[in-house]
């Protein structure tokens, strides 16, 4: 389709990120909410923070 199917792509490729991170940016604006109004943020925190640290160490005992 030449010219046109890539201006077909673009916009079609163009328009799907546009929906994708829409709904994103809307989902995390509404679970922030929720996190933060019911307390989860301090437990959340310290579970990735442990599994931060856990990961660290693991990679650290695999490279020596």
């Amino acid at each position: 389709m030449g010219f046109a199917g890539m201006l077909l792509v673009f916009l079609g490729h163009w328009g799907a990120d546009l929906g994708w991170f829409t709904l994103v940016s809307m989902l995390t604006a509404g679970g922030s909410k929720t996190i933060f109004e019911k307390g989860w943020y301090r437990g959340i925190r310290i579970i990735l923070s442990i599994a931060l640290l856990a990961l660290g160490i693991y990679f650290l005992s695999t490279a020596f």
